[in-house]
């Protein structure tokens, strides 16, 4: 699965980038986000910008390093489609 880089508009003032993986989200994705949220922020002049990182499973360094980067995570079964043969 290719990493999909979504903006999506101002809700409630603020920004969102959602940031899928599959099948597991490695340390690369907080610094990724990091660099979309600083991209984003100049691009908006908005501070307010929330990153979600998205995948079937995310080890939990990982979650511990977005927590300290003030992101967030959600694991998220692939839908049974993917498996279908």
């Amino acid at each position: 699965m290719r990493s999909l880089r979504v903006s999506l508009p101002p809700f409630l003032g603020v920004d969102a980038i959602l940031e899928p993986k599959h099948p597991v989200a490695s340390s690369a994705i907080v610094g990724q986000l990091l660099r979309y949220r600083e991209d984003l922020r100049r691009k908006t002049a908005s501070q307010h910008v929330q990153c979600l990182a998205v995948a079937p499973r995310i080890p939990d360094r990982v979650v511990k390093s977005l927590t300290e980067n003030g992101m967030e995570s959600r694991e998220v079964p692939p839908p049974p489609t993917l498996y279908a043969a």
